[in-house]
């Protein structure tokens, strides 16, 4: 069963008007090359670039997520690319 949470994110300037529901990046943990599949399936606010927004991510696969706990923070990456930064602020 996928696993939802509401998220802190800041996205830069180069990819804030590709975020939407629907959007598949990976979050990585600081000192960890794991990379975590996530799906963004609502928005609390709206994104603007370099601002904090709040929005609800979901897990894609079985894998153990069990490194996203409130206060875990992340950088969002597309490939080799950081595109955002964010924080775990509630598991629903």
């Amino acid at each position: 069963m996928n696993k939802q949470y509401i998220i802190e994110i800041t996205m830069n300037d180069k990819k804030t008007n590709k975020v939407n529901t629907g959007y598949r990046p990976h979050l990585a943990l600081p000192n960890s090359n794991e990379l975590l599949g996530v799906q963004f399936i609502d928005f609390i606010d709206e994104v603007i670039t370099n601002q904090p927004t709040l929005a609800v991510i979901e897990t894609m696969y079985d894998i153990d997520y069990s490194s996203l706990q409130v206060n875990t923070i992340f950088d969002i990456r597309e490939g080799r690319n950081i595109v955002g930064k964010g924080i775990i602020k509630e598991i629903i």
